[in-house]
């Protein structure tokens, strides 16, 4: 199937995916799994896509010159150099790039409670309906909903980051403020969200 996507995202996770099938039962149920199995790859492949994003516009961003004013060496034009002003501070590709973090964190929380539901399914999964221990308590039982409390959580921080709206901070040259910031804080709170969901399944 990587073949056929056309997509190298989605060629290397089904090769990664087959790597951790491999040796597996080959015998198929009678039924189709529900779609939040099916769509792993293509979920997993986004996520890959994210995170190659960041990482390319970390390796930029952190080897350029982000900060003002900056200030340029002596030439020969310039015995003493020269110091100018820009905007280099706001880097709007990294906003773009840390949002795409943050929607594949939320994505991921959905996925981990629908696989959460999945296994307390007997249908589904093949086991005991709720996982119920020897003496009939079913302690997993409420996991999907706190999982999904944390799949609302990052859902919420997905929400799109935009120049920020005010003036407050200079009434006049420093008018804007850079979203940066509020992209990191809100791609962090997503990303706890995810590592206790994962917790919470496995």
């Amino acid at each position: 199937q990587g073949d056929l996507r056309q997509d190298p995202f989605s060629k290397e996770i089904i090769a990664s995916l087959l790597a951790y099938l491999e040796g597996a039962g080959a015998e198929r149920r009678p039924y189709q799994a529900p779609l939040s199995y099916r769509i792993i790859p293509q979920i997993l492949a986004q996520v890959l896509k994210a995170t190659r994003e960041a990482e390319t516009v970390a390796a930029q961003s952190l080897s350029s010159v982000t900060d003002n004013p900056i200030y340029l060496p002596p030439d020969a034009r310039f015995p003493k150099g020269r110091c100018i002003s820009n905007g280099g501070f706001h880097n709007a590709a990294a906003t773009t790039a840390l949002d795409g973090l943050t929607a594949a964190w939320a994505d991921l929380c959905l996925l981990s409670e629908r696989h959460a539901v999945g296994l307390l399914n007997g249908t589904i999964s093949g086991l005991p309906h709720w996982l119920p221990t020897g003496d009939g308590f079913e302690p997993f039982r409420y996991v999907p909903w706190a999982i999904l409390g944390l799949a609302e959580q990052a859902r919420t921080a997905a929400q799109r980051t935009l120049l920020p709206p005010g003036e407050g901070a200079g009434y006049g040259q420093t008018d804007m403020a850079s979203p940066v910031f509020l992209a990191w804080e809100k791609s962090e709170r997503a990303g706890r969200c995810l590592d206790a969901a994962l917790a919470s399944l496995a």
